[in-house]
């Protein structure tokens, strides 16, 4: 915790940033799974002033059990072609709850500032519970047909806040002008599934509550990643996924712990595109698309540098505007310096191979981390969109490992996403049915296949190369439902990827494995 006390003290003597200021109606919130604390607030950001981190992986010691110690939507756009946009990163711009008759709720209404906290219920919430009985369908939280409210996975947060406040204390750094933003964010979590128990699902439904169309609009996810210890986390951009993440880079402590995390966008605003179909508000829209993540920005310095150099922090909204829409904090082009081409991402390279444009020439401070952006498009006076990110944390005793299987469990669940979304109440989680993972992967020359059936029933694990040969086959047969675990010894084998591929019923799973020797 002390290196991180000592980056926020640096930030401030180098940044001309406000004090701290609690803002009124302020309330925070934990959500646990069965991996993670994540400490929220009704203010956007993450509870990281009353927790030593914002998110904490559970079970580790030593100072290992950091993930995240802050998060916070950015945004920008043009209001009568002036540039207006929110890009806090430590300090509050956000007021808690909606905006009323044009106000802030806190200064329209602050006596009635219990309405605007976070609410909180799980499986076991039920009548006589406050947050329950309270829940503020009225502002957009979840609810089934009948009114009730609707949990998604296995414990549901909610809250609204807003843009609105025309307090000195709520403009945050950058300084920014009010705007009519306001925001109802969602956070859930599945704890009962073994492929999402390292994921957190968070949902923002912006408003447009301003009389005057904002144009051109971008809005992106800043995070200040902290893995393991605030000055060691590495970043890059997955180009198979559509995914900025760091990674914790140093392997010298031997233990299993978390070691890379991302923020996946799974999905974006919607823009008019005609003849595709689009999603929003658990609905579907004809002549309309999502966009994906349009630019990625690894930031590994939170004091103000040259802005022409990679890395930087934006220390004006128009810097933020330049990073946002996949410029540099100059508003120069981004350029891959290895193939020369022009890029609205940052190193694009992959840490586990070693291959390509990577970041690995400097110690990052303790507020490094990422920007994933999307954008542009209108948000139109009285209109909403809609965006959803998911946290996902993986482990490993070395980088590659989990960074390895950070790539299959983020590319494992975007494919479930697309195919369930959020419009029925019955979901079905990439673990209903089969679920495959090796350990350690990369792996020398034994790793440990785990894998779990629903039922019992036919089930066949085998092993490839590249190729498409078949290696081996450890397991073939009428299997028990429930956990297993199979070792693998590739002692008679060359070094280099081979695949996993579980059989179950009519489903296949593959997991790819490295064998580094």
């Amino acid at each position: 915790m002390k290196q991180i006390i000592y980056s926020i003290i640096f930030i401030v003597c180098i940044n001309p940033m406000p004090a701290v200021v609690i803002p009124d109606g302020w309330s925070n919130k934990t959500l646990s799974t069965s991996t993670m604390d994540v400490h929220l607030s009704n203010t956007g950001i993450l509870d990281w002033l009353y927790s030593d981190y914002a998110i904490s992986h559970q079970g580790y010691t030593d100072g290992s059990e950091s993930v995240v110690f802050n998060h916070n939507l950015w945004f920008t756009g043009y209001k009568n072609d002036v540039l207006i946009g929110e890009a806090n990163s430590y300090l509050f711009t956000f007021s808690p709850g909606p905006i009323i008759n044009g106000m802030a709720a806190m200064e329209a209404y602050p006596e009635n500032s219990q309405e605007y906290r976070i609410f909180y219920i799980n499986q076991e919430s039920q009548t006589g519970h406050p947050d329950y009985d309270e829940w503020p369908a009225h502002l957009g939280a979840p609810v089934h047909e009948d009114g009730s409210p609707k949990i998604y996975g296995s414990q549901t947060a909610f809250m609204v806040y807003n843009d609105a406040h025309t307090g000195d204390d709520y403009r945050g750094y950058p300084f920014s002008d009010p705007t009519g933003l306001e925001i109802a964010e969602t956070v859930w979590s599945y704890d009962y599934s073994p492929s999402l128990d390292k994921s957190v699902f968070f949902r923002y439904r912006i408003h447009n509550r301003d009389s005057v169309d904002y144009q051109n609009v971008t809005f992106g996810l800043w995070s200040d990643m902290d893995i393991a210890f605030a000055n060691y986390n590495w970043g890059g951009y997955n180009a198979e996924h559509n995914f900025m993440y760091t990674y914790w880079w140093d392997n010298s402590l031997e233990q299993y712990m978390p070691r890379a995390a991302a923020y996946v966008m799974l999905q974006g605003p919607m823009v008019p595109t005609p003849g595709e179909t689009g999603k929003s508000f658990e609905s579907s829209y004809s002549d309309y698309s999502n966009l994906d993540v349009t630019s990625g920005w690894y930031i590994y310095t939170e004091s103000i540098s040259s802005p022409d150099e990679l890395g930087s922090s934006p220390s004006s909204l128009e810097e933020v505007r330049y990073l946002s829409t996949g410029l540099m904090v100059n508003g120069d082009p981004i350029v891959n310096p290895l193939t020369g081409e022009t890029t609205s991402f940052t190193f694009d390279g992959d840490p586990v191979t070693g291959e390509g444009w990577l970041f690995n020439n400097e110690v990052p401070e303790g507020g490094s981390g990422i920007l994933s952006s999307s954008g542009t498009f209108n948000l139109e006076a009285g209109d909403s969109t809609e965006i959803i990110y998911a946290l996902v944390m993986t482990e490993g005793t070395q980088y590659q490992e989990a960074l390895t299987t950070l790539y299959e469990d983020v590319g494992q669940l975007r494919h479930w996403w697309e195919n369930h979304q959020l419009s029925s109440d019955e979901f079905i989680l990439p673990g209903s049915y089969s679920f495959i993972h090796a350990y350690p992967n990369p792996f020398n020359p034994t790793t440990m296949i785990q894998y779990t059936l629903k039922s019992k029933g036919p089930a066949m694990i085998q092993i490839f190369d590249v190729n498409g040969r078949l290696i081996e086959t450890l397991v073939d047969g009428i299997i028990q439902a429930g956990a297993h675990d199979i070792q693998w010894n590739a002692g008679q084998q060359p070094s280099g990827v081979y695949f996993v591929k579980l059989t179950y019923g009519n489903k296949i799973k593959t997991q790819k494995i490295m064998l580094l020797k």
